[in-house]
């Protein structure tokens, strides 16, 4: 950009952008356009234009803020503003005079009166066209430029002289059409014809292009023009215009393209959902990870709430870090739990203007719902850590003294045997004692952990053969239709039978009481490969694909509030009936196995609890 920019335009809507300037250089204005007010204010670094015409609603920094910030910079304080507006409004209009700027709205009328007002800021003789040829070559020549000449006719363009001489023609008067086109860049040549063929249509020539200069190099050109004389027929026999050298300028728009590109190639390829918000909470603009997130495309996103886009129907979020982030000024963090279960972490960064003034926020959202998981998957492993050590110090001693009470009690039979009141009193005793026992082998049961190199090889149909169905059915009773399925070609598993028959047993137990010895239970086996993102792996860096075991039932449900507690020691949803062992005892000798569960369930509807086995192929390998 060199000294002699009349105006820089700075506007965010791109048509707006397109009329402005199209109305502008009309008038003869030089217009130097910057899509945002970050490139505006570089191109302020250079010299600077006659006057600025900005957009006064820019979301990235609006027309008045610039205003201000113009006012504070010493080279820029006495540059005249001119605010387009898109609608009246009065208190716009007292603060930007406040500043010494002036608004017009952004009708056709409006625009008119613009252009006359920037009249008064520039120099009339040079606008009007009052300058006699000399200073008219004069003022051509300190902005790098000259005027040039079309003859249709004669197939020729002439150029001012030291323009001829700037292309490699000094001492020549003029240059075919053909031979100027040689000197074209290949990629410009297209529109350049288009450009001329709309001569005798509009009479308007306004076109940038790339042409060879005497040294070879690339010179990037402004060039407009107008029909000046018609023959009878109407057809354009001259056509007359200037020419400008725009390299420095291009040069500058490609860096600064650059610069946006790579930052824009950035943003959007990181998981993040990375946002910029006004002080309203509004979005400004938002990377592809939220456009992914919102489902929505760029423009659907920009000026609404953000908690709107990203999360709709949860509301503002109770204690948003953005909105900390606005109130005290620093980074703020915080996570977001979802209905649906998900769960983001939120970082929150103010965003300052020159005068340290907070006008937004940088957000970066990143789910955590994964992480969530394997916490949680954690603290029950410590869970079952720490209620195993308790069993195995209560269990051993527990169980000789229930030792000691069914043995005198077994002595005893002979002593009261006739006695019937006695022998009642001995049975409860010996019943309760029993049932001690039962209870000590659910907390061995929590302890115990299987000993894989006892486990052996079995395929799923040995585990859910016709015994274990004839098992399960006498289990859960007339009122419950069983049906197991399996998938062909499964592979093997590796395990304790007993103890895997003891977990499934347990499950169609509880899925039995569920509902109420009446309804459907299915069992079905399938193949899980370890990348399915539908279920919920814990990371294992040696992890093969699983055997997931889903058996189901059309019970009750299992409340949302409850779905988080079923695996906890001691808790447990069958009032005095159950020991709250039963799930505890599945989940340990699941792990054992290098398994795990995972359930789903809603109330009224049923239950539906997976469990995932380590899966191998047979050794076929010959000895």
């Amino acid at each position: 950009m060199t000294s002699s920019t009349d105006v820089l335009l700075i506007e965010g809507d791109a048509l707006c952008r397109k009329n402005l300037r199209k109305r502008l250089e009309e008038q003869g204005y030089c217009v130097t356009v910057a899509a945002s007010p970050e490139e505006g204010l570089a191109f302020l670094r250079s010299p600077k234009p006659r006057l600025v015409v900005a957009d006064v609603g820019h979301p990235e920094l609006c027309g008045l803020e610039l205003s201000h910030q113009l006012n504070q910079e010493p080279h820029t304080s006495s540059l005249p503003v001119f605010l387009v507006s898109p609608e009246h409004c009065p208190t716009v209009h007292h603060r930007a005079n406040e500043l010494g700027a002036e608004v017009h709205w952004a009708s056709r009328d409006s625009v008119d009166a613009l252009l006359e007002r920037i009249r008064e800021h520039v120099e009339p003789s040079y606008l009007t066209g009052s300058l006699t040829p000399e200073q008219m070559h004069t003022t051509l020549n300190a902005i790098d430029g000259a005027l040039w000449q079309v003859d249709p006719i004669k197939n020729s363009i002439s150029y001012s002289p030291h323009w001829m001489a700037r292309l490699g023609l000094k001492g020549q008067t003029s240059i075919g059409v053909e031979a100027w086109e040689s000197r074209v860049h290949p990629d410009d040549l297209n529109e350049i014809r288009v450009a001329r063929d709309l001569f005798d249509v509009s009479e308007l020539y306004e076109v940038e292009y790339r042409i060879r200069d005497a040294e070879g190099n690339w010179m990037w050109c402004l060039s407009c023009g107008r029909v000046t004389e018609t023959n009878e027929q109407g057809q354009s026999i001259r056509m007359r215009g200037y020419v400008r050298n725009i390299t420095e300028r291009k040069e500058v728009e490609e860096a600064l393209w650059h610069q946006g590109r790579d930052r824009e190639f950035i943003l959007n390829n990181v998981t993040e959902v990375i946002s910029h918000l006004n002080t309203e909470m509004r979005v400004v603009s938002t990377n592809r990870a939220g456009m992914r997130r919102a489902g929505l495309p760029h423009d659907a996103i920009l000026g609404r709430k953000c908690y709107e886009v990203f999360h709709p129907g949860h509301g503002p979020c109770a204690d948003c870090p953005s909105r900390r982030a606005l109130a005290t000024g620093e980074m703020e963090k915080g996570e977001l739990q979802l209905d649906d279960g998900s769960s983001f972490l939120i970082t929150a960064e103010p965003l300052l203007d020159r005068d340290e003034r907070i006008i937004g926020v940088v957000e970066s959202v990143l789910e955590i719902t994964e992480y969530k998981k394997l916490q949680h998957q954690l603290l029950q492993t410590q869970k079952m850590q720490s209620i195993g050590e308790l069993a195995g110090t209560m269990a051993h001693d527990f169980k000789n003294i229930l030792q000691v009470v069914l043995g005198y009690g077994r002595l005893l039979e002979n002593h009261v045997e006739g006695n019937e009141e006695a022998e009642t009193f001995l049975r409860e005793i010996i019943e309760t004692a029993e049932h001690g026992r039962e209870y000590i082998g659910r907390l061995l049961q929590v302890q115990h952990r299987g000993k894989p190199e006892s486990f052996i090889p079995m395929a799923p149909s040995e585990l859910l053969g016709e015994h274990f169905y004839r098992m399960i059915d006498n289990i859960v009773g007339a009122g419950v239709r069983l049906s197991i399925t399996l998938d062909a070609d499964l592979p093997a598993i590796r395990g304790n039978l007993s103890q895997l028959e003891q977990v499934l047993m347990n499950l169609c137990i509880n899925a039995r009481d569920a509902m109420d010895a009446k309804g459907d239970l299915t069992i079905h086996a399938s193949c899980s490969h370890r990348h399915d993102p539908t279920i919920s792996i814990p990371h294992r860096p040696d992890a093969r694909d699983y055997i997931c075991i889903a058996v189901r039932d059309t019970g009750c449900g299992i409340p949302q509030s409850n779905l988080d507690r079923i695996f906890e020691p001691f808790f447990t949803t069958k009032d005095q009936k159950g020991t709250g062992l039963g799930l505890v005892g599945v989940y340990t000798m699941i792990q054992s196995h290098g398994g795990f569960i995972d359930v789903d369930s809603v109330a009224g509807e049923g239950s539906e609890l997976r469990v995932y086995l380590p899966a191998e192929r047979w050794d076929t390998t010959p000895e």
